[in-house]
């Protein structure tokens, strides 16, 4: 059973009472944000490590019972969004809406499950990934594997058909 609630001045949402979440209507959303000045940069929060510890179930959607999916918010950020990819509205955990308004993404909500906020995460985690297993690689590794693409690299352009 969820309750009515405010979220944030004009942001009507749903409170479940047994777990403290939040289930966030779409249609209520994007008429919050459209009353909203326009997107703030984002911040660090110093509290985000309190939160509690994300449960692994899937979870149906309150509004339409379709599955929902599980969104990444950002590479330092411990929690992920859960969408409803039917009819859009969005469930918070306990915490997670005031954590995302710490940081000054709540009204960015409707970019993070969207296709290019994805692929930027996931570019910056295989960037991050990358640069892992490069300084985990010992240095004598390393440096002989720069030498060789310097060696190539000279060859290609003294080889005159290099195109």
């Amino acid at each position: 059973m969820l309750d009515p609630l405010v979220l944030d001045s004009g942001l009507a949402a749903h409170r479940c009472a047994g777990c403290d979440g939040v289930f966030l209507l779409s249609s209520e959303y994007r008429a919050w944000v459209a009353g909203q000045p326009g997107p703030t940069p984002e911040r660090d929060d110093p509290e985000a490590g309190q939160l509690a510890q994300e449960r692994v179930l899937a979870k149906s959607c309150p509004g339409c019972r379709h599955l929902m999916q599980r969104y990444r918010v950002s590479l330092r950020i411990p929690f992920t969004l859960d969408h409803c990819g039917r009819c859009h509205s969005v469930w918070l955990d306990t915490g997670e809406w005031a954590s995302l308004k710490r940081r000054n993404l709540h009204d960015d909500l409707h970019r993070m499950v969207a296709e290019p906020w994805q692929r930027q995460l996931y570019k910056a985690a295989r960037r991050a990934q990358r640069a892992a297993r490069c300084a985990a690689t010992p240095a004598a590794g390393r440096s002989r594997r720069a030498a060789e693409l310097r060696r190539i690299k000279a060859w290609i352009r003294a080889h005159s058909p290099r195109r």
